[in-house]
């Protein structure tokens, strides 16, 4: 599924509906959102904003913009979901419903409650309480977990089949090609044809790196770029965070960078942890557009973004091929 990104245009309609204070696009502010109760950041997606609602008018509103300019949009309550529900897994906004907390209605009679999607259980059980009624406090218990690889129950079983899969494709995909000879290359569009192709044979990053944890004894997050070069080249799988924070201190030790250059590469670091790809389209996504996009921030570079571009990208899979 191809969706659009967020552009500048789109957040001032957002904005129009529910108020400039309630779009969100920090991404300190937004990381909260990219995830619910689960910890794992194999989990984690960033949206490219975060969007509050306060009445079923603007939730309306925003459903009719997405459907029109054809962009994802995540419903969260309060975050606290451990199926990674409220994940933003291909960017968009996070229609955040939080502050839609009102409890309508409590029915006597026929033993019903209605209410808005943000209302806590602790205040509909003590609203249902003081009516003499009871909403079970009970939560759900788990009992017993199990879990497959694809059409596989083994993790090592899943990654073999990954390899081949992968080996077998690799001049048939142009994606996994790239991916394998300069992923610095890759687009957006690009990554997502890769992802999709392979989700269609139950190949997806979560999986992997849940497969690759398994048979490692380590807890491994990596990029699904990473995957393929593990599965091709045979390189090292580190974790995404870890090759995003030593390639920022690679580039910060090779170069004087200036106090507004450093603020500007951290706020770069802060994206790709999230990301796999760096190139000019990155610069597109709100965080960036917001403050000028690329033409600024090369400006601020002195005409040398591109080159650290590409020495980035060169330090994330330095090693690797």
């Amino acid at each position: 599924m191809h969706y659009e990104k967020i552009t500048t245009e789109i957040l001032e309609k957002l904005k129009a509906i529910v108020g400039p204070k309630d779009v969100v696009t920090d991404a300190d502010a937004m990381q909260p959102y990219s995830h619910d109760e689960v910890t794992d950041p194999a989990y984690h997606h960033m949206p490219e904003a975060v969007v509050f609602a306060e009445t079923a008018q603007q939730v309306s509103a925003i459903i009719k913009l997405a459907n029109a300019c054809h962009f994802p949009v995540v419903p969260r309550g309060a975050g606290t979901g451990l199926a990674c529900g409220a994940v933003p897994e291909y960017g968009g906004i996070v229609l955040s419903l939080e502050k839609m907390n009102k409890i309508l209605e409590i029915n006597e009679d026929g033993l019903y409650a209605v209410v808005e999607p943000g209302v806590r259980t602790s205040d509909l059980q003590e609203a249902a309480e003081k009516k003499g009624l009871f909403y079970s406090e009970k939560g759900d218990t788990l009992k017993e977990t199990t879990r497959g690889y694809g059409n596989t129950e083994k993790p090592e079983d899943y990654l073999e089949a990954f390899a081949k899969y992968v080996n077998e494709n690799k001049d048939k995909i142009e994606a996994i090609r790239i991916a394998c000879t300069k992923p610095s290359d890759m687009t957006r569009a690009q990554l997502k044809e890769l992802k999709l192709a392979l989700d269609k044979e139950n190949f997806t990053e979560t999986s992997l790196n849940e497969a690759a944890s398994s048979v490692t004894n380590a807890h491994i997050v990596a990029d699904i770029i990473a995957h393929v070069r593990r599965a091709v080249l045979k390189t090292p799988l580190f974790n995404h965070d870890e090759r995003v924070e030593a390639a920022l201190a690679k580039l910060t030790a090779a170069h004087r960078f200036n106090k507004m250059q450093l603020d500007l590469l951290e706020k770069i670091k802060t994206y790709m942890l999230h990301e796999s790809i760096l190139n000019t389209e990155t610069f597109e996504a709100p965080v960036f557009k917001m403050e000028g996009g690329f033409a600024r921030f090369n400006k601020k570079f002195g005409g040398t973004l591109m080159e650290i571009i590409r020495e980035i990208n060169t330090y994330i899979y330095e090693g690797a091929a």
